[in-house]
């Protein structure tokens, strides 16, 4: 049998990069994509996350949708943003400021309200930035769980929770794939994949992405790498181990907003970058992780995970530019030099017991969770006010000032979590699925320079109880209630001041319906909702300076998602939301005047979503692909007075096969060239999405 090293030997002399071809009712492992017809066009038979009972979507009741990553590859979708803002009612949040990992999920937005996960564990969040993982190519599925999930994964979750699931070892067969690429604005990408046996119960994988670009602004250029590698030993048919580490290195582009100009977006400066010439991005992440998994029996099972996660991160940038109407030039005001040392780790442990109470079937998981976060925060501001030509031509670079501040905090964050699910088959068709999470939050936060320490407890709890009843094996109606909580600000840092707060509670109710078409030719789903969220932080009318947590926060809304294959060689995937969101009870301090803003709508949350994405094998060995993309209006600040307008984004692209091993991929994004903001969140400055850009990348496996 060929050596695993003499195999990794020969993907990296291949150095090619694939972009998987869309074909009937054959594997992505081997370049071309189970994405057309039969089971492929199913996910909701499919045992997913969403619980730990180990059920599928159907006996879920709750709404779940899975990404399948040869989908995702062959649509071209290159980051997990990309390919998480395909699906119903999420939009991409990203910036360099929570580094570009960001969602916006049934009218809440930020990483503190849409959580995000690897591989099924939580990556705390602090200072607002999560930064892995980026890369598609390393990915299996990606699960979308909307609404309130607190009970599944803590504190963090009132908008919905994002699953990204890595590529693991293959046992079976021995497989390898390779792609390179090259595009408009410098781009370039190469990688590779080698999967398979070692031994009867030894297998492994290795992965490797590498991309850069020269960038489409101003000194805008970026790189990447991400790297996942795992073995998995099997020594019975029930007892199975799992190492894995999973690296990422990125250098974003550095790209600053560009001003209103007496009021509107000067298209004009869409390319302008108004950032220091010396500025940086720099994130690097590595999560090593040991999973253990015994089934003796099919009635019992149990699971334990063990991880560390090392977090580094540094933003070196200006500030937000303003537009000066009598030089026509740009003010920035101030620039930082911030660092980020985060390191956590922790484990988990489930058992499922599956027993008879009578004539009915009772499944039982029950289990525990510990968290360490250390976490040091190193700032630097500048408090220097820079002037630069509107051209930005001449940026400067970060000059340190004795007028600037600076401060080192460090955060100690300890969880211990206990849960539990139950799901109870009262009949064939009608099942009853209840959870239960306690979780035990210590926060101890130091200011090195000054030594002034402070600590806050949080104990939550969240429940959610549904019910699904069966029509038929493959359609089922659903509906739940469930709560959560999200912290006044990230969990890992939290401020003297937010650590005297309470969590902000959260609940929802939903209802909906799930169907598989006959002959596995697609699905869909329909979810109805509302989520009311309270004791949001606002001013006290009477006493200027003051807070109190008393404001909430609404919304409801409608999500359907479609997924049709007429036939062998075509497939059409289609999915809306239609969203009311608002502040119900919410002040803002303005000129040091408190003014309501009941009823208006929050930053960055459209009320209107839709994607559209159809594959056609025209004829063998030719894919045609095209997406569509509507983003409806929103407003870039409380007041709602400076409203984004909405914007429909069109992708596409062909894939050619060659033959069994090679193929030819052509990727554009943006067709026609589409200016637009995807976020909100200043009255000053916003950030331009990117021009078309197009790609051709040659694709091979062996």
């Amino acid at each position: 049998m060929q050596s695993m090293t003499s195999r990794l030997a020969v993907a990296a002399a291949l150095c090619l990069f694939p972009i998987t071809a869309v074909h009937a009712e054959e594997s992505d492992e081997d370049n071309r994509t189970i994405v057309v017809t039969g089971e492929a066009a199913v996910t909701l038979d499919t045992k997913a996350g969403g619980s730990r009972l180990n059920i599928t979507p159907l006996e879920n009741p709750a709404s779940i949708q899975i990404l399948p990553g040869d989908l995702i590859r062959a649509r071209g979708d290159f980051t997990t943003q990309e390919a998480i803002s395909r699906a119903a009612g999420v939009t991409d949040q990203a910036s360099s400021g929570n580094g570009g990992l960001a969602l916006s999920a049934r009218g809440f937005t930020g990483l503190n309200s849409v959580m995000r996960l690897y591989d099924g564990l939580q990556m705390v969040v602090a200072a607002g930035t999560m930064t892995f993982p980026f890369d598609t190519w390393t990915v299996d599925r990606i699960e979308v769980l909307g609404g309130a999930s607190s009970v599944l994964y803590g504190s963090g979750a009132i908008g919905g929770a994002v699953n990204v699931v890595p590529l693991r070892p293959d046992m079976i067969d021995t497989r390898q794939k390779a792609r390179i690429g090259v595009g408009t604005y410098g781009s370039f990408r190469a990688a590779v994949d080698s999967t398979g046996p070692i031994a009867d119960n030894l297998g492994y994988r290795i992965s490797a992405s590498r991309n850069a670009a020269g960038g489409w602004s101003d000194r805008g250029e970026s790189k990447s790498l991400a790297i996942s590698a795992a073995l998995r030993f099997e020594p019975t048919d029930t007892l199975s181990f799992t190492l894995s580490q999973d690296y990422g290195d990125q250098n974003p582009a550095n790209v600053s907003a560009i001003p209103l100009i007496n009021g509107e977006f000067d298209r004009s400066l869409r390319f302008r970058n108004y950032n220091f010439l010396d500025a940086d991005l720099n994130y690097k992440d590595s999560w090593t992780q040991f999973k253990a998994e015994w089934a003796p029996s099919e009635q019992f099972s149990v699971r334990t995970t063990l991880y560390y996660l090392d977090s580094d991160r540094r933003w070196h940038s200006a500030g937000s530019p303003t537009y000066v109407p009598a030089t026509n030039q740009v003010r920035r005001t101030g620039g930082t030099d911030l660092t980020h040392d985060l390191k956590q780790y922790g484990g988990n442990l489930t058992a499922n017991l599956s027993t008879p109470i009578g004539s009915m079937t009772n499944t039982l998981a029950v289990g525990g969770e510990l968290t360490h976060v250390n976490f040091k925060h190193v700032y630097w501001v500048s408090q220097a006010t820079t002037l630069i030509d509107i051209d930005g031509k001449s940026p400067g670079v970060f000059i340190p000032t004795p007028g600037g501040y600076s401060y080192i905090n460090r955060f100690l964050t300890d969880q211990v979590s206990l849960f539990a699910e139950d799901r109870l088959e009262i009949t064939p068709e009608l099942s009853v699925v209840a959870g239960l999470r306690w979780d035990h939050f210590k926060v101890d936060r130091l200011e090195r320079l000054t030594g002034v320490t402070s600590n806050a407890t949080f104990e939550p709890f969240s429940w959610r109880v549904g019910a699904v009843y069966a029509l038929t094996p493959a359609f089922s109606f659903y509906a739940q209630y469930s709560t959560a909580t999200d912290p006044p600000g990230s969990i890992g840092n939290m401020s003297a001041s937010a650590q005297k707060m309470q969590l902000m509670s959260g609940r929802q109710i939903e209802a909906g319906l799930k169907h598989v078409f006959p002959g596995n030719k697609g699905e869909i789903t329909f979810a109805a909702y509302r989520i009311v969220k309270n004791d949001l932080l606002v001013p006290v009318l009477d006493q200027p300076g003051l807070t109190q947590q008393v404001g909430q926060q609404s919304s409801k809304g409608l999500e359907m998602a479609i997924t049709w294959t007429p036939s062998e060689r075509l497939r059409f995937d289609v999915n809306g939301a239609i969203l009311d969101a608002q502040y119900d009870d919410f002040w803002e301090t303005v000129g040091g005047v408190a003014i309501s803003r009941a009823g208006n709508r929050p930053t960055s949350v459209p009320v209107r979503l839709a994607n559209f994405w159809a594959m056609w094998e025209a004829v063998p060995g030719w894919t045609l692909r095209a997406g569509l993309r509507y983003v409806g209006d929103r407003y870039a600040d409380n007041a709602n007075t400076i409203k984004l307008a909405p914007y429909v984004l069109a992708d596409g692209g062909i894939n050619w096969r060659l033959n069994e091993r090679f193929a030819v991929d052509l990727r554009v994004s943006n067709i026609f060239d589409k200016f637009y903001f995807p976020q909100g969140g200043s009255v000053i400055a916003l950030s331009p999405a990117p021009p078309r850009t197009a790609e051709l990348t040659l694709n091979v496996s062996f």
